[in-house]
Order: structure tokens, then C-alpha cells, then sequence
């Protein structure tokens, strides 16, 4: 629908067309709240949050989930999205960090900070043992942008040669192959001659296995909401190396406490690597530290402060 009304209505803009599909829509949405008759609605985008409450006028308490960085999701959004996020019942973000920048943004908005839950395992990596291969691991779906898994890649050629005990393993599938970047990663590791170190693993649904078996997590991603796959290596208690332009990430790792820090740049990464390659005694230090802090984000306690934001919406709804 809305690819229709911007092809009518040229030069409108985004605030036209998310009003015209929401007095479209509304009636829909009014019929499915009036059969279903929930207490609370958990709504998954600022879009769907303006038509329940701009268009559709429900009276039921809503929740507008956020789970990336609102000074990016909210810089272009229409006046709508604003205005919904503002008589939201609680606007949920997934950073602590994130609480002053959506209310600088929403001011009024009722924010509250909720993480993800993170797994608590019982096992962890074990990083004390002697190896013949030591395993860099990364863990996320192939994507250029977010993911950026040619810079690990570029950072390792540049330490391989002195490091023919270490290996760099990607587990993730690409989303869309079509984009090319499988193929890009497959002739970046032959053109490094590393075909015999880093390898494209594809899928796997045995992650912890996989981490448990590795002994260092680079993260380089540019941005994330939050970064489940690297909580969950942390709770594993691999030390992870993370780059500075991810603040997200940046909130679970301390520099040289649970993991490191760097610069985005293959210098940085690779800089990063060495250090960690070449201390087993930091890797324990940060792997320990690292499971320990992810103690905080225990499913149990996640879920209790679900439960109270709930409970407090139902009393003020």
C-alpha cells in the first residue's frame, strides 16, 4: 500500500504517506484489538505504534519496543512516529545509554531500559589447555555493513604468517546471497592465501559448542542493537575484541576488564589480535571476567523487570 500512495502522491513526503496507509488501516487494526481484547500491546516498530495510536486510537496501554540506536532510527522518522513514541505507555530500549538520547529526542516519553536475556552456561571455553589450533570465532549472519567480517579477515593476513597455529572460523549464513558478499569473504581469503587458516563455516545451530572450541571472539560490527551473539561468547567466557564505532558493544565490554576495544581499521583489529594471541594469561583473565559480568543479565531477572513494566502499565492503563 505504501509504494502505491507514493507513486500517487509524488513529493508528499514520508509524514503524507504513513497518515494516508494509517486511516487506511485503522479500521482493520480497530476490529482485531475489539475481538482480541489484549491488556497491553507490545508493538515491534515505531511505525506500527503510530498506527495503533495515531490512526487507530486504541485505548489499550501500548509498549513500542526500540532495539537500535534512536538518534539513528528517529533521524529522518515522521512526525507520527514521535508523537506515538510520546503517548506511549513505556517506550522500551535495550541500552541504558539509550534512555537520555530517546527522551532528548521524545521528551515526555515514559523510557525504560531492559536487556536482552543472556544464557547462563554451565560450561565455559576451555583457554588454559595446550592446542595444536587456537580458534578466533565470529558469530553472525555475512553482512558488509553491520558485520563487517572482511575486516577480520584483512586484519589476520597480516599476522598469519608468524601465527600458523591459529585459525579464524565465521559461522552465519548471508541473508541474501545475491548481495555478493559470501562470495567477496571467499575470494578475499584466497587472494590472502589463507585458505588454509580462515575458514566460511556457514550455519550451525550447535553455537556454544562451537565458542567453547574457539579461544578469542572478534565482534567488528559497526552498530547493533543488542549484540546477542557476543553476550552470548561472553557468557562462554571467550574474551571478546570489540571496535570502538559500536557503542552497544561497547556496553558490555570493558577494555582490558572483559575483552578489548579498538579502533575500526585492520591495524586496529589486527593490533587487537596480536595482543591477545599472544598472552593465554590474558585471554583466561578477560574469558573469566567477561562470563562473570554477563551474570547480570540472568533470563530470570530479565523477565522479573518485564513483569513489573507490565503490571505497572496495567495499574496506570
Amino acid at each position: 500500500i505504501r509504494e502505491i500512495i507514493r507513486a500517487f502522491n509524488p513529493g508528499k513526503g514520508r509524514d503524507y504517506n504513513e497518515a494516508a496507509k494509517g486511516k487506511l488501516i485503522a479500521g482493520e487494526i480497530r476490529q482485531v484489538i475489539d475481538e482480541i481484547k489484549p491488556d497491553v500491546i507490545i508493538s515491534l516498530r515505531y511505525e506500527t505504534s503510530n498506527y495503533l495510536i495515531n490512526s487507530a486510537k486504541v485505548t489499550v496501554p501500548v509498549i513500542t519496543r526500540s532495539f537500535l540506536d534512536p538518534a539513528v532510527m528517529l533521524k529522518n522518522a515522521p512526525r507520527g512516529e514521535i508523537t506515538a513514541l510520546q503517548k506511549s505507555a513505556v517506550v522500551h530500549v535495550l541500552q541504558k545509554q539509550d534512555i537520555p538520547v530517546m527522551k532528548k529526542l521524545c521528551p515526555g516519553a515514559n523510557v525504560v531500559w531492559i536487556p536482552n536475556p543472556v544464557p547462563q552456561y554451565d560450561e565455559q571455553a576451555d583457554l588454559k589447555r595446550n592446542k595444536k589450533k587456537y580458534t578466533i570465532i565470529n558469530v553472525a549472519r555475512l553482512n558488509k555493513a553491520q558485520k563487517r567480517q572482511h575486516l577480520i579477515v584483512q586484519a589476520f593476513a597480516k599476522l598469519a604468517k608468524n601465527y600458523p597455529e591459529w585459525q579464524v572460523e565465521l559461522w552465519g549464513g548471508e541473508n541474501d546471497p545475491r548481495h555478493g558478499y559470501g562470495n567477496e569473504l571467499k575470494n578475499l581469503i584466497n587472494t590472502e592465501n589463507l585458505s588454509n587458516q580462515v575458514y566460511l563455516r556457514g550455519e550451525t545451530h550447535e553455537v556454544l559448542e562451537k565458542e567453547l572450541n574457539a579461544d578469542i571472539f572478534c565482534f567488528p560490527s559497526a552498530y547493533e542493537g543488542f549484540p546477542n551473539a557476543l553476550a552470548e561468547a561472553m557468557s562462554a567466557g571467550l574474551p571478546p575484541i570489540i571496535c570502538k564505532s559500536c557503542p552497544s558493544a561497547g556496553a558490555l565490554v570493558e577494555n582490558d576488564v572483559n575483552g578489548i576495544i579498538c579502533d575500526d581499521s585492520i591495524e586496529g583489529i589486527a593490533s587487537a589480535l596480536k595482543i591477545l594471541m599472544d598472552s593465554k594469561k590474558l585471554r583466561i583473565r578477560l574469558g573469566n571476567q567477561a562470563k562473570e559480568e554477563m551474570k547480570q543479565y540472568r533470563p530470570r531477572d530479565v523477565f522479573d523487570m518485564w513483569e513489573n513494566t507490565i503490571k505497572k502499565c496495567l495499574e496506570h492503563g
